[in-house]
């Protein structure tokens, strides 16, 4: 199964978990997965694994839980700070895991530079164009 693949997976499958513990129906788990970009979403998720990774390697393959580490993966300093912290547990119980949180962590600090980069730039152009910030508030 392709990269992406296996994290969305697991991110549905976590998502209907949750789903279940507030129970709820997969319908409503699955529109969650679908949301789970949301950055309110997100941060639901990133808790749930952290509080049930214990649980999580005896119900996912290890090549699943390999990709955690890229989903809890952000853009910003404390992100990457709670990836070196929060799978504690789930690294001891999972060989290898280090590997995957220092490649999460690599991503996290490549787009928080691209973002400082990028960010006047961005900002710049959007207070020019005042059409622009009309249709991005509109989505």
């Amino acid at each position: 199964m392709p990269r992406k693949s296996c994290a969305l997976a697991l991110v549905v499958a976590c998502a209907g978990a949750q789903a279940r513990e507030r129970g709820e129906t997969e319908a409503r788990s699955a529109r969650d997965a679908q949301h789970a970009k949301r950055p309110e979403l997100r941060e639901a998720l990133r808790r749930w694994i952290i509080a049930h990774q214990n649980e999580l390697p005896t119900v996912f393959p290890e090549r699943s839980l390999s990709h955690l580490p890229e989903i809890l993966a952000g853009c910003s300093e404390e992100a990457s700070d709670q990836l070196a912290t929060s799978l504690g547990p789930l690294e001891k119980a999972m060989p290898g895991l280090e590997y995957f949180v220092g490649k999460a962590q690599e991503q996290t600090r490549i787009c928080r530079a691209v973002r400082q980069v990028q960010a006047p730039s961005v900002a710049a152009f959007l207070s020019r164009a005042p059409v622009v910030r009309q249709r991005a508030a509109s989505r």
